[in-house]
């Protein structure tokens, strides 16, 4: 790692497993492996402002973060990045987790060679049923 920063918190979150825990109302207790994940967390869930507005005609949904906006944006782009593997499947999807849903529905165990910046290396990922 180039920065000690960076060092620290790879150590924090993979090999001593240090989780940041969400306590908003004493009701959450999500935990997250970065402060800057629990803080955006709790801006996306907990707190009550919408920031981000869609400026697609008629639409006028807004978003409490960007990452939800840009999500939405796909419904009106059409945009769907997340592409089954299958040869003889032609589904796409816009969101991650239905794409996940997806490929357990395909009932076999398979694995997605995915880059690792945390590692700088290559994990595989497991579908399974």
């Amino acid at each position: 790692y180039k920065k000690k920063y960076n060092l620290i918190k790879h150590k924090n979150s993979v090999h001593l497993n240090v989780r940041f825990i969400c306590d908003f109302d004493n009701e959450c207790h999500k935990n997250f492996t970065s402060k800057q994940k629990l803080i955006q967390h709790k801006r996306c869930v907990h707190l009550n402002e919408s920031k981000f507005n869609c400026n697609e005609k008629n639409c006028g949904q807004s978003f409490k973060c960007s990452s939800h906006l840009n999500q939405h944006k796909r419904i009106h782009s059409g945009e769907n990045p997340f592409v089954c593997i299958f040869h003889d499947c032609n589904k796409s999807f816009t969101q991650q987790s239905n794409y996940d849903k997806h490929m357990k529905s395909h009932n076999k165990r398979i694995h997605t060679n995915i880059w690792d910046n945390k590692c700088l290396r290559i994990v595989s990922r497991p579908f399974f049923n």
